[in-house]
């Protein structure tokens, strides 16, 4: 009976510990135009700070966007707009503008910062006119 216990525990632990080793954390609720909309006003604001050259206000902007966006990622891999998963356009034209604003921001060089974040809206505006969306990134 003893043995038997065990050879019951085993399958038992082995399916706890698989299940807990997932990525089971909720997807954002709302649909893309909210996130734009999130983002619009974390991209703006942040372009407002690295404008006045107060990096360390802009990082936790930074980071809030980079965070919309990653989540976006996980949740869009398709879209009426989109041709492909948004986290495509992710890697494609938004990872090496936020790169360079982050090394900016730790360099404490405003320079580098604004250098990605025209780079930042440039790439948001030119996949809102690939994918044919009437809304333009301001700078």
């Amino acid at each position: 009976m003893h043995l038997f216990k065990k050879i019951l525990i085993v399958p038992v632990l082995v399916l706890i510990c698989c299940c807990s080793c997932t990525d089971d954390r909720p997807y954002t609720i709302k649909d893309l135009d909210e996130n734009m909309i999130d983002l619009k006003a974390y991209q703006e604001n942040m372009g407002d700070e690295l404008k006045a050259g107060r990096l360390q206000d802009a990082v936790w902007l930074l980071d809030g966007m980079d965070s919309v966006l990653h989540e976006v990622s996980r949740k869009f891999d398709e879209h009426r707009k989109l041709k492909e998963p948004f986290s495509y356009y992710y890697k494609d034209r938004l990872k090496k503008p936020i790169r360079l604003i982050r090394t900016g921001i730790n360099d404490k060089d405003t320079t580098v910062a604004m250098k990605g974040y025209r780079l930042l809206v440039k790439n948001c505006n030119s996949c809102h006119i690939d994918l044919d969306i009437n809304k333009t990134v301001k700078y």
